[in-house]
């Protein structure tokens, strides 16, 4: 840094202030004040440089120190490579030494005598005293691989090895052959197949590849049989079941040499089918029959919300049929999920936002082979359920609860034979299960378990696994609380195994358990009623995978290959049939086990809805952030936790961004598809019974016919009805109905009819196809006033509002061509008339017609409007019917706004289009949805109903004419809207310009419209951060521009 002189500043500054030009002619006060200011500038100049030189000083002292800090670490660094540098080379002599020849005894000895302890010494390299031993010292590089990056790292698996066996064989003058197809059939060169035809030396060539290629599964290394299999299975060389296979086989090749590690490498393995066998009822077997394997899954949530369920089902879909999760903290509601639920549910928690406490939840796999059964509630801390035969409590006993209370709930369950109880019993059991301590409610749990005979498969199974981790004060803390107790005994469970997953993240303390055993029942029923508690699985196919060349070909090749046993059998049946009837069953599932080419596990929908390489990429760095090191590595994981949240949501919101674009094209799909989510999200009860579905069947079947064979009524004939029948009561109607179309727009509201969901012309459609039948019913025959018609319209206004996301929805019914409840109400007594007259004579209301009197249908059939206006003879087609009422509306619709201009109410519904038939082509004309939020809203006059001031900073407030004279739009964007009449806004002008077919193309001012509106939008929201259109109006240019 050069030298600066304080003195020379201040010498200099001042020279050209103080020496005043010659000059013998007094100064005038004018100059003297002119003189004082200028003085006055230089010197506080002169003080800000003076601070920015301090400033400079400090900072250079500060960075003299850091350059001192930073020469002393490279020189300790250097000290430090020098000095593995000599370390390394120590070792290399070492080992030259080590692998020399040894010498013959006689020249050893010789050697041996000659030498000395002095000599040695003085041979000894002189190095320190501790030396870092190779192996450690490459377990440390190898440690850090996974931390630098990818460039840095180099070549992965078979890259590497595969960059080195091509130079190997490129030295040794191999030729390397490019893109090599071996499911090519001209590489089949041995003279046996020449005469096939094409398509069977299509097949040979896949039948050699995969037999090579599970061969090569059998001599790779156990632990890369999964990788190299997966890959086998993209190139379709093999099939999932063949996976499968191989990855038994590898299991049992690696269990020889290290069981433990084999346990550990292949713990996500479904367990290998049992082996069934077909025994005749003569000859029974003596040994014990085991069912089907029951897979139990665990898991403390700490609050459930929808996504973490996502989550924790991805990783149980393999492993467990039903998975038990506590402390959901659920009050009601269901989760978006396809597997069958069943809910315990907590109570409400005060000031927590709807947010319960406690809450147990069993999830049912799709795949599950086992009757599910809920059994009736113990108390308000157990979720009981029956699976199969074995009968399954779950619990979850809050801290809060005293030890007594805790004892007093599981006395309160009945523990009868094949009984499991699992939960979080807040207990620590001490050296039992392997816990560091014991509680007050393990203390009072001990005795209980030992009364009672019960194992703790923690115990047993994971004995000192935790089950809850959390860090307090940066520590680690973990107990033993989850618990899977049973009173089976050890007979009646085969392989049983527990694994509690340590090392995987779900946004909880406590840790997900697999318990799995094969199942003997110890008390086996003689008839065979017990057949039916477990259920045959589902069989589908793909066939859609058979439009596929390579798919198709495997699949012939296999069916080929499998049903030659049974093609065999078939013939000898045919060519020789025997007296007795063919086993028609069992060749019927022999056929079906080869009309496959593997089983395909379940998979749950909404992972392929928005589960992207990303998502997973991002699940995997953190669940790697959480085995390792937790202690340093907890902020990372929390990190990456959050980052990986954030990914699936903006993934969600993509997803569903497409699935409701997809739904605006074909309104009869978006019909089918919200009847679908319609159904799902309302909760269908159904009637199950322990002992299986034949008798939920027959105990339904006799109750159903004690209710119905007539004992319950009564001996006195039912009265005749009024001989003045006047319709239904009105306000009755409406009470009955508002309650169930709430509900169910509520319900809809949910699954996409909403602003932030479907567009408001679908919305508006939705609506008039599911809400408005359901107040609509009985209409025709009711007896309506004035006062019920009003509240009708009330109702629909709230639940128009609902969809729309506001109170003000007369614009919106009027531009999506809902009409009001008067008019529909004359509609559908009209068209119940005219149906009438069209009846077939003996039809019960034409029956009845002579019986009873009609005096109120007479009545309202002379006040109603819209019935005398109709022509005589009336239209018959539905079309012209329609045509009529429409005409009718518009011409009270045209009164009203002509009653309505003299008086200046409805500006807003005065400015729309008058027609009330047709919806407003904004809704319909191809933009984006930002476009058509912004011409919906100006419409609905989002932007002008806040009283505040326009930020062009001119005092006027914001108002519809204010835009047009608004300092901070562009005149040149108005300028090119059409000319509007009098009295009518030029923006509302141009909307009511705009062509009702996309066909007809944009008009010219489309571009300057949709740029106007944006600069209305981002005055109207100052401190919003809204994203211009890079092309404004270019949807609609592209579609006219394309082809027809």
């Amino acid at each position: 840094m050069s030298h600066f002189d304080f003195n020379d500043v201040n010498h200099n500054g001042l020279q050209d202030a103080t020496h005043l030009p010659p000059s013998t002619a007094p100064m005038t006060p004018v100059q003297l004040q002119a003189l004082v200011l200028q003085l006055s500038a230089t010197v506080e100049q002169h003080s800000s440089v003076i601070s920015d030189l301090l400033a400079l000083r400090k900072e250079n002292e500060q960075l003299k120190a850091q350059n001192a800090s930073l020469i002393a670490k490279m020189t300790e660094m250097e000290k430090t490579i020098s000095h593995q540098k000599t370390q390394l080379q120590h070792l290399s002599v070492t080992n030259k030494v080590s692998e020399a020849p040894k010498v013959s005894d006689t020249d050893g000895k010789s050697q041996k005598e000659g030498n000395s302890y002095s000599d040695a010494a003085k041979r000894a390299p002189k190095t320190p005293a501790q030396v870092t031993p190779a192996r450690p010292l490459k377990k440390r590089i190898s440690a850090a691989r996974p931390f630098r990056s990818a460039e840095a790292q180099g070549p992965k698996g078979f890259e590497y090895y595969a960059k080195k066996f091509i130079a190997i064989m490129t030295k040794a003058q191999a030729q390397v052959i490019e893109d090599f197809d071996p499911l090519d059939p001209a590489h089949l060169a041995d003279p046996k197949y020449a005469s096939l035809s094409e398509t069977e030396r299509l097949q040979e060539t896949f039948s050699l590849v995969h037999q090579r290629a599970m061969n090569t599964l059998s001599f790779v290394r156990p632990v890369s049989v999964a990788a190299v299999g997966r890959f086998f299975v993209e190139l379709s060389w093999i099939d999932d079941n063949d996976l499968l296979l191989a990855l038994q086989e590898a299991k049992i090749r690696l269990a020889k040499e290290d069981p433990k590690q084999a346990d550990f490498v292949f713990r996500n393995l479904p367990a290998p089918a049992p082996e069934t066998t077909m025994t005749t009822p003569s000859a029974p077997s003596s040994s014990p029959s085991v069912l089907s394997s029951l897979r139990l899954a665990l898991w403390n949530a700490n609050g459930l919300r929808a996504t973490t369920v996502h989550d924790v089902l991805s990783h149980s879909r393999d492993a467990a049929d039903v998975l038990f999760i506590t402390e959901t903290w659920l009050t009601s509601g269901l989760l978006p999920t396809n597997w069958s639920q069943y809910h315990l549910y907590g109570k409400p928690v005060v000031n927590a936002h709807g947010r319960g406490s406690a809450g147990i939840c069993c999830l049912v796999s799709p795949s599950c082979p086992f009757l599910v059964h809920q059994l009736p509630s113990y108390n308000a801390h157990t979720l009981s359920m029956k699976i199969g035969r074995v009968t399954v409590h779950c619990l979850y006993l809050p801290p809060s609860l005293s030890s007594e209370l805790a004892l007093s709930v599981l006395n309160s369950l009945p523990l009868s034979s094949d009984t499991v109880l699992c939960g979080d019993f807040n207990a620590r059991l001490g050296a039992l299960t392997g816990d560091l301590v014991v509680n007050p409610r393990g203390r009072s749990l001990l005795p209980w378990l030992g009364e009672r005979a019960l194992r703790v498969l923690n115990a047993e199974l994971s004995h000192g696994v935790a089950t809850f981790t959390s860090f307090r004060r940066n520590v680690e803390v973990s107990s033993i609380i989850d618990l899977f107790l049973t009173n089976i005994p050890t007979s009646g469970m085969v392989s049983p195994s527990l694994s509690v997953e340590s090392d995987l993240s779900l946004g909880s303390d406590h840790r997900l358990m697999f318990l799995s055993f094969g199942y003997i029942p110890s008390n086996p029923r003689d008839d065979d009623s017990s057949s039916s508690s477990v259920l045959a699985p589902r069989r589908l196919w793909n066939l859609s995978r058979l439009n596929e060349v390579d798919p198709l070909l495997l699949y012939r090749s296999r069916f080929h290959s499998l049903v030659a046993p049974l093609a065999a059998t078939l013939s000898e049946l045919v060519s020789s049939p025997s007296g007795a009837r063919p086993p028609i069953d069992s060749l019927n599932d022999s056929l079906n086990e080869y009309d496959s080419i593997g089983p395909k596990a379940s998979r749950p929908g909404y992972w392929k809805k928005y589960w992207t390489p990303h998502l997973e990429a991002a699940a995997r760095e953190r669940d790697r952030r959480y085995r390792v090191d937790k202690a340093y590595w907890w902020t990372l994981y929390q990190d990456a936790h959050r980052s990986f949240r954030h990914a699936v949501a903006a993934a969600k919101r993509l997803s569903w961004k497409n699935f409701c674009a997809s739904l605006e094209k074909d309104f009869s799909k978006a019909t089918a598809t919200l009847a679908r989510l319609k159904r799902r999200k309302q909760a269908s009860s159904s009637y199950t019974h322990p002992d299986g579905p034949q008798s939920a069947v027959d105990t339904m079947a006799a109750h159903l016919a004690t209710v119905y064979d007539g004992s319950l009524l009564s001996s006195a004939d039912r009265p005749a009805p009024p001989p003045d029948f006047s319709g239904l009561y009105g306000p009755g109607i409406l009470a009955l109905r508002s309650s169930g179309a709430v509900k169910t727009m509520a319900l809809l509201n949910s699954v996409g009819v909403n602003r932030n969901g479907f567009s408001l012309l679908l919305s508006s459609r939705l609506y008039t196809c599911f809400i408005r039948p359901k107040l609509e019913y009985g209409l025709a025959i009711s007896r309506l006033t004035s006062s019920d018609v009003k509240a009708l319209d009330k109702l629909q206004n709230r639940l128009v509002g609902m969809f729309l996301g506001s109170s003000w929805v007369n614009v919106a019914k009027h531009i999506t061509c809902i009409h009001p409840f008067l008019h529909r109400y004359k509609v559908l007594m009209t068209r119940y008339v005219l149906r009438s007259r069209s009846l077939a004579g003996d039809c019960l209301v034409i029956l009845l017609r002579d019986s009873l009197r009609y005096p109120r249908l007479v009545q309202l059939l002379s006040e109603n409007s819209l019935y005398r206006s109709l022509p005589v003879p009336p239209p018959t087609s539905s079309s012209a019917l329609k045509a009529l009422f429409d005409s009718h509306w518009q011409e009270q619709f045209d009164r009203q706004m002509s009653s309505a201009t003299s008086s200046g109410k409805f500006a807003l519904l005065r400015a729309c289009r008058p027609s009330v038939s047709r919806p407003d082509p904004i809704l319909y004309l191809p933009m984006s949805r930002t476009a058509r939020s912004r011409l919906v809203r100006w419409r609905l006059g989002r932007f002008t109903n806040m009283d505040e001031e326009c930020p062009c900073v001119s005092g006027a407030r914001l108002s519809r004419d204010h835009f047009l004279v608004c300092r901070a739009i562009d005149p040149s964007l108005i300028e090119q809207l059409p000319p509007s009449p009098p009295s009518v806004n030029r923006i509302d002008h141009a909307l009511n310009s705009l062509p009702l077919s996309a066909s007809d193309g944009p008009p010219p001012f489309w571009s300057a419209l949709l740029s106007l509106l944006y600069v209305v939008d981002t005055l109207c929201h100052p401190l919003a951060h809204i994203a211009p259109d890079p092309d404004p109006g270019d949807s609609w240019f592209s579609v006219s521009a394309s082809p027809p």
